[in-house]
């Protein structure tokens, strides 16, 4: 099982982006090592380090991963539609 982000419209040649649930698993790991954070040691993760000990997300890694979010979350906004799971 995994995950598909999309535009909640019915234009089915819109932009999406989908993980395996591997692949997203890795994706949240590269966003928080990218920030500096260990996601085990998080509160939620099995950890009790708190959240707000840590900073705004640093998208800095997976740039094809991060860009093809960037597109559909910024397609969604120019369009006015929601962003969904597919």
């Amino acid at each position: 099982m995994g995950i598909v982000l999309c535009p909640a419209d019915d234009d089915v040649a819109g932009p999406d982006i989908s993980w395996s649930h591997y692949g997203f698993s890795l994706f949240r790991q590269w966003l928080a090592q990218a920030e500096g954070l260990v996601l085990r040691e998080m509160v939620g993760y099995g950890g009790d380090r708190p959240w707000n000990t840590a900073h705004d997300p640093v998208l800095q890694r997976r740039t094809d991963d991060v860009g093809r979010l960037i597109d559909v979350m910024k397609y969604c906004v120019e369009k006015g539609i929601p962003l969904d799971f597919c």
